[in-house]
Formats: structure tokens, sequence, C-alpha cells
């Protein structure tokens, strides 16, 4: 359901390089479902990045944000110009958004939040979608990551918030983030003379450009299409990412696109297939036929597990090849400077110890697993008979198969020891005399020692059943 009606927008920042599109949108019949009454909060020192007819019917609002927050009174001001949407695009710490919150609970209808993709951190699959995991690293993401968690916490609870991340902007007055990750226009000078530019993460991060205009109209449609967008996180960025190593689409020619398919190959931390350096072939052959003969894998599971072991140990010892060349260069090895306070080492060793912490957790993870398959299998075979078919058994908890043969045995051997008791038991015991006829006289006193050499009385004994003796008259 679109709102056709006009009304009262306010958007905080809007003079800077979204704002500057996002204003005059709103503003104008012709660029958006009905024309709204617009109010632009600015700090006042700045015009618009883009001049625009409509910016005559907007109603700037001077206000400078981190004095009022630092008051309280902000959040107590915005809510005073009494709109039905609030979009806030500069918004950078987690407590401006709850002050903000806390002063439009129940007197707003939309709330957007401007964030960014840089909540996700690295790239791991490209290109993110919003549901892609969250692991940002720098101040920036992180808080941008927290403002985004408690916005759409509120939004369950009732309070009607949106939040758009747009990717890495670019368009008019804006320098375009570069492919080292920072906004030095002498990187792109660099390029386009050829020179040699060094690259975060061994050239495997990704841009994903998006113009200011674009990121604006994603607003406007937020607030056009509210039903659906509450309580939402979007995504606003461009439909491919680009590689860090090819902004431009690459080279042309046979040469360059040789050159160029080896830019993120200088140690293969993260390449699809293990790296093998010239020089090198023999000692990969050497570490993949040991493990085999030391692991001596048997089945498909088993071998394949083998060949991810020799996967992370292979890029394991590149994180080392990788750190070596930091101080290979340095003739004075006393005196070899701390790779972190230089930027591009410092990046590059990031990258080094993020790939150490993945291939040490695919290294554990393997050789558990496979020392757990292993163990079974030899259990398998010490339960069963040569011979004996086990192709129907699958991957059965052999585990739990040989607990339970060993409470069978256990239960088997209880009760065969509680029979052999009782056979010895019987075979010591004195034997019993048969039972006294009716009549029959005993010849012997019951107090007198037995005659069969017990050395017991008799009654005690063989006379444990004779009647009383009987004396003649």
């Amino acid at each position: 359901m679109r709102n056709t009606v006009g009304m009262r927008i306010v958007v905080i920042g809007g003079t800077g390089h979204i704002g500057s599109y996002l204003c005059p949108m709103l503003a104008a019949p012709m660029l958006s479902e009905a024309g709204h009454e617009v109010i632009c909060i600015s700090r006042g020192v700045r015009q618009p990045y883009q001049p625009h007819q409509a910016w005559s019917t907007i109603a700037m609002v001077a206000m400078d944000r981190e004095a009022e927050e630092a008051r309280g009174d902000f959040g107590r001001r915005v809510a005073e110009l009494d709109a039905e949407v609030v979009i806030d695009l500069t918004c950078y710490k987690p407590s401006s958004v709850e002050q903000l919150v806390e002063a439009l609970r129940g007197r707003v209808s939309h709330f957007l939040h401007c964030g960014t993709i840089w909540i996700h951190g690295h790239s791991v699959i490209v290109p993110t979608e919003e549901n892609a995991a969250r692991a940002p690293f720098g101040d920036y993401g992180i808080r941008k990551l927290a403002i985004e968690t408690y916005l759409l916490d509120e939004a369950r609870a009732g309070f009607p918030a949106t939040v758009l991340h747009p990717g890495h902007l670019v368009g008019s007055g804006w320098a375009p983030i570069n492919p080292a990750g920072n906004f030095n226009l002498e990187v792109f000078a660099n390029l386009a003379a050829g020179r040699e530019v060094l690259l975060p993460n061994l050239g495997m991060e990704t841009l994903h450009h998006v113009h200011a205009g674009d990121v604006a109209a994603a607003f406007v449609r937020a607030v056009e299409h509210r039903d659906v967008a509450l309580g939402e996180s979007f995504h606003v960025v461009s439909p491919e990412p680009t590689a860090t190593p090819n902004p431009n689409g690459g080279p042309n020619t046979p040469e360059g696109r040789a050159i160029s398919s080896r830019n993120a190959t200088t140690f293969g931390l993260y390449a699809a297939t293990d790296f093998v350096r010239p020089g090198e072939e023999s000692a990969y052959q050497n570490l993949a036929e040991q493990l085999r003969i030391e692991l001596a894998p048997v089945g498909l599971l088993e071998c394949n597990l083998v060949d991810e072991i020799r996967r992370a140990m292979w890029r394991l010892n590149r994180c080392g090849d990788v750190e070596h060349s930091f101080v290979a260069d340095h003739a004075d090895q006393s005196s070899i400077p701390d790779p972190m306070r230089n930027e591009a080492q410092a990046k590059l060793q990031l990258s080094v110890d993020r790939a150490r912490a993945l291939y040490q957790r695919l290294l554990h993870k393997c050789t558990a697993e496979l020392r757990k398959l292993q163990t079974e299998r030899h259990l398998r075979n010490e339960s069963f008979d040569a011979g004996f078919d086990l192709s129907n058994f699958g991957l059965c908890d052999w585990s739990f198969i040989s607990k339970d043969l060993q409470r069978q045995t256990l239960s088997g051997y209880r009760i065969e020891k509680l029979q052999n008791r009782a056979q010895v038991e019987t075979l010591f015991a004195p034997p019993v005399p048969p039972p006294a006829q009716p009549g029959s006289f005993c010849k012997t006193a019951r107090n007198a020692q037995c005659p069969c050499g017990s050395g017991q009385k008799h009654k005690r004994c063989c006379g444990r059943n004779a009647p009383p003796l009987q004396q003649a008259a």
C-alpha cells in the first residue's frame, strides 16, 4: 500500500551527499508519489551538493547534533517538529539513536536509518546479501551494527523502524573509494600510469559502489511502501561488486589478462585451489604422500579429510611465508620495523592472522573427525569376525554399538559367574542322606560321633534326619 498523501518529513543531514538528492526527491511532486513537506536539519555551514529548484520549498533548520545531544536536547527538538516520518542520515553512535528513538516513540509513523554494508566486515560470499553473517571490524562498522541491532529489536517491540545499508558511495562532488580502501585520489593516478598499487587482503576485497542518487531513491521507495518496509533491513548497492585489483573492468590484451590472473595469488591464502609456486612441486607432493602414509585413510570420507588436512597445513605454511617477507628485504636484521606500524603491512598482517585462524580451525576439525572415523572403523573390525558383511552398516555410531556390546558381554559374564558358583557350591556340599523309612531304627545315638568319620555329632551330620534311638524294653 502506498502513501499518496503528502506528509511532513524531517531529514537529518539533508545537505550531505545522500540528502542533497533525497530532499528534492521528497519535496518535488514529479519525483515522488506526492510532494511532501520536507524539513532539512543540518549544521547550516554548507550548501547542498546538488542545486535544485525544490530547495526553495524545503524548510532549513540549523542544529548542531553533537552539541544538542551533549545537552540531551536533540531528540526533543526533532520531536517538536511534529513530523510523520524522520529519516536519519548522520547517526554514528548507539547512544545517538537511543536518544532519538525515546523522543520519537509514539510520535512518528516511520523512522528510517542510514546504515552501511561495513556491518558485514570482510567479504565471504560475493555479492553480500542481507542475510549474510555480520562480523564488522573497525569502530565504524561495529557501531553501525549495534545501531541496526537496537533498531530491529525496537521494531519487533512496535517502534516503526527501517534500516537501509548503502554500499560505497559515488556521485558528483564526492571522491569514490579507491581499490586500496581509502579516498586518496593518487591511487587512481597510479593505476592510470601503470604504477604499482598495494592492495589490502591480497587484492581479494571487493567494492560495491552505488550512486548517492540511487540511495536517495531507495529511501523514497521505503517511505512510499511503509507497510512492507517496517522492521526490515535492506542493502542499497550495485547489482555486481567490483574486485579491487580490477576496478575498471580489467585488461583487454592476452598479456594483461595473464598478469591479472595472478593478482591475488602472491601467497595463495584464499585461493580456490592450493597455490604451488614454481619449485615447490616436490615439497607439496611430499606433504601429500607423507600425510597419506601417516594417517592411512581408508574409504572416500577418510581420504577427503586427509585432503582437507593437507590443504590447511599448506596454507598455514603460506602464512609464515607472508610474515617472513616482511623482514626478508631488510639487510639489518637487528632493526626490523614492526609491520603493524606500516599501513600496507598492517592490513596484510591482519589478513594473515585471519587466514591462520581459519585454517587452524579447519585442521583441528578435520583431524578430530578423521580420528573418530578411524576409531569407529577399528571398533567395527574388532567387534565382528573376519568375513562378516558390514556393507549395510553405513555410518552407524560404533561407539554406541561398542558400549552396548560391552553391556551385553558383562551381563552374560555375570550370569555365567552365578551359574558356576552354584555348581561349585553343589560340588562341595556334604552329602544329604536319604530320609529314614518309617518304622526303621537308628543304631547310633544322636550325640555320638557320626560313623562316617566327619568328626561331627551324628545328629548334625548323617543323623540329621534320623529318628530318636529306640531302646529295647
